[in-house]
């Protein structure tokens, strides 16, 4: 949980955004290398700082009036190259197994009932199966019905790469928009300035409360060894749509990649 300064209730405009600015005078890095800063406020400061334009500046917004929970960041290079896998990733397992699915990255999730421009961006989200039609449908017809659609449904799987000590907070927050399924890739320190990455699934709707799974529940039998094999293979390379696919397939059906995935577990090395 977050341990960061809790602001005064009924702020004016301005008093709110001279808070953020005192906020922002303490800016985190995760570990991929994104800057960040993350703090708890009343539901009136968030509604206030949804209006304000310094936060708008900024490529991912979480402002969750029901926690309180304000995150605003910046992605760096690495975090975004990450990110730009996982669609890969997923949109090449979807086509391999005759899943329809629409990529939506950065929508800022929020429900009907909850106050304009609040909300949580992803840094990768999807829609699968019927949801990517009717949404498909809903954009084909206007922007303003896509956006209704998308603040009465949830997407199916949420993906979020170097998360920070807030993390339990940001996934709990998917949890209250109906999201089930929640990815999440991080890195954590060893020793030489190198680092292993690790990847996470989590059915966020489980009876007993977020329950860590071995096996994806929107793409069959995809685990999160899977994800970081495929982290792996794409980092440094420059392929076209038609190679991604090619390697995804050869991922998964190669036994030898599979013996590999098995021994790597969910975990590799990265260079710094």
């Amino acid at each position: 949980m977050c341990s960061a300064t809790v602001l005064p209730a009924s702020p004016s405009f301005q008093s709110i955004e001279e808070k953020l600015r005192e906020q922002l005078k303490e800016m985190k890095r995760t570990s991929f290398g994104t800057e960040y800063v993350a703090f708890h406020a009343s539901r009136d400061e968030v509604i206030a700082l949804a209006a304000s334009e310094m936060v708008n500046t900024f490529r991912r917004v979480v402002l969750d009036p029901v926690r309180g929970l304000v995150m605003l960041m910046s992605p760096s290079a690495r975090h975004e190259g990450i990110s730009g896998y996982m669609d890969d990733f997923v949109g090449s397992v979807s086509t391999l197994k005759g899943i329809k699915t629409e990529k939506l990255r950065a929508t800022r999730w929020r429900r009907e009932i909850d106050p304009k421009n609040t909300g949580n961006e992803a840094d990768c989200s999807f829609y699968f199966g019927r949801k990517a039609v009717d949404f498909a449908k809903a954009y084909a017809r206007s922007e303003e019905e896509a956006d209704a659609y998308s603040f009465r449904t949830p997407p199916d799987l949420v993906v979020e790469v170097g998360l920070t000590h807030v993390s339990e907070e940001k996934y709990l927050s998917y949890l209250d928009k109906g999201v089930v399924e929640f990815w999440q890739l991080n890195a954590r320190p060893r020793r030489q300035g190198r680092r292993i990455m690790t990847a996470t699934f989590l059915d966020l709707q489980a009876e007993s409360g977020p329950l860590e799974i071995d096996t994806s529940l929107n793409l069959p039998d995809i685990t999160p060894a899977h994800v970081i094999r495929f982290i792996h293979l794409r980092s440094g390379k420059l392929l076209d749509h038609y190679e991604v696919i090619d390697a995804v397939r050869n991922l998964l059906e190669d036994e030898n990649g599979g013996t590999m995935i098995r021994e790597e577990a969910e975990e590799y090395e990265l260079a710094s």
